[in-house]
């Protein structure tokens, strides 16, 4: 006997009315599946192969990527070195020529004469000190602090900014008793000035000065740190004249300030009336008259020494001295 049986058709299971969810990392729904079965979400794109698979560097890029970075270094490191000291050349200029200006706002009323303090013409014709407490006779710092002791220039116009020097900018008071009457050492001031010390016949810094006539520059070498301010011909290499040059610049010249007021950045220290050594005096002794000496001569270099003619410009004090 055969039994009919109805076959049922198999129906579609039922669809969730929940939202699949989706993968907080890829973005991708979540399939579902039976309760208990974990099944991770895995995006389809994460699967397809690279065709240029990836790899480390090798020891031959990396030594060219770091030849590239030094030669590049080499070339942008002193050019930024050069475009800081031109700036601060110009600064060191600019404080010169306020210095200029306030020795002519200082003549002006002194009878055209730049700052002097006591000469001692009697005990000591020549020579000069500097930085004294004092301040003491034939003191050149002392003379030129008067800028600041008058209020015609501020302390900081005296330091140079391609140097450490960094004079503190103070109001003086001239009625205290414990006013300072000097620049406070070598520290505080990268200048130097033309000695006013001097009984050379017709010599004396004030505003008559021939126009060429070196009043203020950047500080003397001396005779430190390998330097020789007298030991180097007008006619030498640039090499054999830095030697003679400023370290304010590295050597490479100083800023000048002339009398006619004007700045000007020179390679020599031979800088003066007629290529003087702006840096030392010509003789060891005054001329009072005849012949005057050779300006493009070497010089002398001392605190024991002055201007020895009326357009001999001595420019103390240097590095070292006194």
């Amino acid at each position: 006997m055969i039994v009919n049986r109805r076959i049922r058709a198999a129906r579609p299971p039922a669809r969730s009315l929940r939202r699949p969810r989706r993968s907080l990392t890829t973005g991708v729904p979540e399939p579902t599946g039976p309760a208990g079965v974990l099944r991770f979400a895995v995006d389809p794109s994460s699967c397809r192969l690279s065709p240029f698979p990836r790899r480390a560097f090798s020891l031959t890029e990396l030594v060219v990527v770091v030849a590239v970075f030094v030669i590049l270094l080499a070339i942008l490191v002193p050019y930024a070195l050069r475009a800081r000291e031109g700036a601060n050349r110009t600064a060191c200029a600019d404080h010169l020529r306020q210095l200029g200006a306030a020795l002519r706002t200082y003549a002006a009323a002194n009878r055209g004469s730049y700052p002097r303090t006591t000469y001692d013409e009697a005990n000591r014709p020549t020579g000069w000190t500097a930085f004294t407490r004092g301040p003491d006779a034939n003191d050149v710092t002392a003379s030129l602090f008067l800028l600041v002791r008058n209020g015609m220039a501020k302390p900081s116009l005296f330091g140079c900014p391609s140097t450490d020097v960094r004079p503190r900018d103070v109001v003086y008071d001239v009625t205290q008793a414990n006013a300072p009457r000097n620049f406070d050492g070598p520290r505080s001031l990268a200048y130097g000035y033309a000695c006013p010390f001097s009984n050379a016949a017709e010599y004396g810094v004030s505003e008559y000065l021939p126009a060429d006539f070196a009043v203020m520059a950047d500080l003397s070498p001396g005779r430190a740190n390998g330097a020789d301010a007298t030991a180097v011909p007008v006619d030498a290499p640039p090499l054999e004249l830095a030697k003679a040059n400023s370290p304010n610049h590295g050597t490479a010249g100083q800023n000048v300030l002339f009398a006619a007021g004007n700045v000007e950045f020179r390679g020599t220290p031979y800088a003066g009336v007629e290529r003087d050594n702006i840096y030392t005096a010509q003789e060891p002794n005054p001329v009072f008259s005849g012949t005057k000496p050779l300006h493009t001569k070497p010089g002398v270099l001392g605190t024991q020494y002055s201007p020895a003619w009326k357009t001999d410009s001595f420019l103390v004090p240097a590095v070292g001295l006194p």
